[in-house]
């Protein structure tokens, strides 16, 4: 009895305050680190941690736990092993009330009475409010697009109330800071920031910044003392940036652009930088990623801009935008896109140049090497010839001539047009087809010789030949 005595003198001596959220309870070898989590907006949803640093063996019995209701209260033994940790949470297993929680445990040799055998108190759940979050006066838009030190000054600052910081004594939070442009530093979590009543947050003092920039930013708090949090992302932390303005593409949507050909993208006014501000820079962007062409930079000079894309800029199904970036400011998308439909060029070849007789219709399918074209929507022939094409087939590969007197002893030239699907235009080539005259022959007069005399035919008269032959039905030979 007098050495359980000098015991509970020992603990009474050396615990801690008992409104601390981790209490160290110690009674000789046994150390046990209480921690508290208190009810939040009046639920039942507190916990109680209990982690046995040390003891005179390998685990330490909890037996009993007893709080304000049977519900709250825990008569079975809970063995704890050194070094770990036992989360009491009610007999339903989801949340303690407000209220009083007194236990007892052992290792066989020592052991820790709060409230159990004994008048000490036990640990106490608080019933808390939930945590509020508003912005202060001091929040405001950036009104510069000045790199530092000189920009951008936008500021986010707010008062946190509520949660453990009701607490006498105050208590504890961390809180974690977000936005949606990108801003380097963020997310930026801080942890276990002690405060009484409330406390003032400043992203700007947290990031170590002058001031910042346009974006929607967010901050979350965590209660470090209870399940209590708050979330606020909403207009009253939307900061605006002076620039760049939003403007407009021309002609946004599907452009069908013809193969081998660039495009230009119009951009619908700009921004003219007044200094000390630096130059509004718009940059090309292609399917999200920044543009490296010749003509994807511009600077803003209060007028329309305009891109010159080549067809090495750009491949089929690309979409296209404008993004504007000045300074310390959100870099601005303009409104609308170009996506890019690729329309395959007419091609054409009027196939190999030919000859023909003036007394006979000639078909192009005769060609040693035939017409062809591709990528069109219609062909035509045209020619310089007097006679006609037959009808119907001056709109085919393979249409026919039918040449007239005329034309003979001429080179007709034959102009075949393939017709381009817009924004393509047409396609033409040429060939000829020579006119040949019709021969005549005119073997001379019936004349008479002797049967032991050469005769020789003199007035034999031949035109538009290519070759002759004469053929005979004597005996004789010709030479």
């Amino acid at each position: 009895m007098l050495r359980k005595l000098i015991t509970l003198l020992f603990v009474v001596l050396i615990a801690p305050s008992l409104k601390a959220q981790t209490t160290t309870f110690t009674s000789g070898a046994l150390e046990v680190d209480v921690f508290v989590s208190n009810p939040c907006d009046g639920s039942n949803n507190g916990y109680i941690d209990f982690t046995l640093v040390s003891a005179n063996a390998a685990s330490a019995d909890l037996n009993p736990i007893i709080g304000p209701n049977p519900s709250s209260s825990n008569f079975g033994t809970v063995s704890i092993n050194v070094g770990d940790t036992f989360t009491w949470l009610g007999q339903a297993g989801t949340g303690l009330q407000s209220g009083e929680f007194r236990f007892y445990i052992s290792d066989g040799t020592d052991d820790i009475d709060r409230g159990i055998f004994n008048a000490l108190d036990g640990v106490f759940l608080f019933d808390l409010n939930n945590i509020l979050i508003s912005a202060t006066a001091n929040t405001g838009d950036n009104s510069t697009c000045q790199l530092a030190p000189f920009g951008p000054d936008g500021q986010v600052e707010v008062q946190v109330t509520g949660g453990s910081l009701d607490l006498v004594g105050g208590g504890s939070i961390s809180y974690t800071w977000s936005s949606d442009n990108g801003l380097t530093g963020l997310p930026l979590t801080i942890n276990n920031v002690p405060a009484t009543t409330s406390i003032t947050l400043d992203l700007a003092t947290d990031l170590g910044v002058v001031g910042l920039p346009g974006g929607q930013y967010e901050i979350e708090v965590l209660d470090d003392y209870s399940v209590c949090s708050a979330e606020l992302i909403d207009a009253t932390i939307a900061l605006s940036d002076p620039s760049p303005n939003t403007y407009s593409l021309q002609n946004t949507g599907l452009r069908q652009v013809c193969d081998g050909e660039g495009t230009d993208i119009v951009l619908l006014g700009s921004d003219l930088a007044v200094a000390p501000e630096p130059d509004v820079e718009y940059n090309i962007y292609i399917n999200g990623s920044i543009a490296a062409c010749a003509d994807c930079f511009e600077t803003g000079n209060g007028g329309n801009l305009t891109f010159s894309l080549t067809d090495t800029d750009f491949v089929d199904g690309d979409v296209i935008t404008i993004i504007a970036s000045q300074g310390s400011c959100l870099d601005q998308t303009m409104t609308g896109s170009v996506e890019i439909d690729i329309v395959p060029a007419a091609t054409v070849d009027a196939g190999s140049n030919e000859a023909t007789c003036v007394n006979s219709p000639y078909n192009f399918s005769s060609q040693s090497i035939g017409a062809s074209a591709s990528n069109f929507a219609s062909l035509s022939w045209v020619h310089d010839g007097s006679g006609t094409i037959t009808g119907g087939t001056e709109t085919t590969l393979t249409p026919e001539y039918n040449p007239v007197p005329a034309d003979a002893g001429a080179t007709i030239t034959f102009t075949l047009t393939a017709f381009a699907t817009a924004p393509c235009v047409n396609a033409q080539d040429q060939m000829t087809l020579t006119i040949t005259a019709e021969p005549t022959v005119d073997a001379g007069a019936a004349d008479e010789t002797c049967s032991n005399a050469a005769y020789t035919v003199t007035d034999a008269v031949i035109t538009n030949e290519l070759s002759i032959l004469w053929t005979h039905d004597g005996a004789g030979t010709l030479s």
